[in-house]
């Protein structure tokens, strides 16, 4: 990662942020391109419980979404169109709160209330990491992963996160066991705690520094690419030696 490709004198921005390329369109019978009547109320009601099921549930199981397609196409539709969901229905929360939101990724632009807050893709590498350095908050939404990859370019740069907290049952990508709500980031499960939370972090400058710093250490001590290579090499290493030995 390019630690030092950004300016860190700049000033923090945008109040809460995240990454998130969004579909052409929001309706789903657009997307899986409905022909016949029947297909497109097929898709609306199936549209309705997506809304629904983000709403009252946000996290579902990846296989129940799969349930839904007829076809491999349709599955990876359902999953994109969920996530997305999941993602609009946070940032139409947050809009309506009136915090400075920042929402980076193709096609913001193409919902017309959320519009003013679309920055577009990254230019670059050195924008991309900027990005996460000058927004107080920076949010990662995954309906199946308790995290993504970006808590660790963000956190190279001292981003403060705000992970949505997928039951232990549903996820299919843990947290790190080094990486511990309360130190190094925090979870928020519900609109309601994700508006709490970012009022008290927004309040608290000087904590949500520190547990950016946090993250910020960790990630260059733990998770730099040049550590994550010596780790491989290490465990390739052992099992080589295992092999030679005769151990299984």
């Amino acid at each position: 990662l390019a630690e030092y490709d950004f300016d860190k004198n700049s000033e923090e921005k945008v109040d809460i942020a995240f990454v998130k390329t969004m579909s052409p369109s929001t309706i789903l019978r657009e997307l899986i391109q409905c022909k016949t009547e029947d297909e497109k109320i097929e898709a609306d009601e199936l549209e309705k419980k997506i809304r629904l099921r983000v709403k009252s549930h946000g996290a579902i199981h990846r296989n129940e979404v799969l349930s839904w397609g007829k076809s491999r196409e349709q599955q990876e539709t359902y999953l994109s169109y969920y996530h997305m969901q999941l993602n609009l229905y946070y940032a139409e929360n947050l809009h309506r709160e009136k915090f400075t939101l920042g929402l980076t990724g193709k096609n913001w632009d193409k919902i017309p209330h959320l519009k003013s807050h679309s920055l577009g893709h990254a230019e670059n590498r050195r924008e991309y990491y900027q990005r996460f350095f000058n927004n107080k908050i920076n949010l990662s939404i995954n309906p199946w992963d308790q995290h993504h990859t970006r808590i660790f370019e963000g956190g190279v740069c001292g981003g403060f996160f705000l992970l949505f907290k997928v039951p232990d049952e549903i996820s299919q990508c843990k947290i790190p066991k080094e990486l511990i709500p309360g130190v190094h980031f925090d979870y928020f499960s519900s609109v309601e705690e994700l508006i709490k939370k970012t009022k008290y972090y927004l309040e608290n400058s000087d904590l949500r520094k520190e547990i950016g710093e946090n993250l910020r250490k960790l990630v260059r001590e733990r998770f730099s690419y040049n550590s994550l290579c010596k780790e491989f090499l290490r465990r390739h290493s052992l099992s080589i030696k295992r092999e030679k030995n005769g151990e299984s």
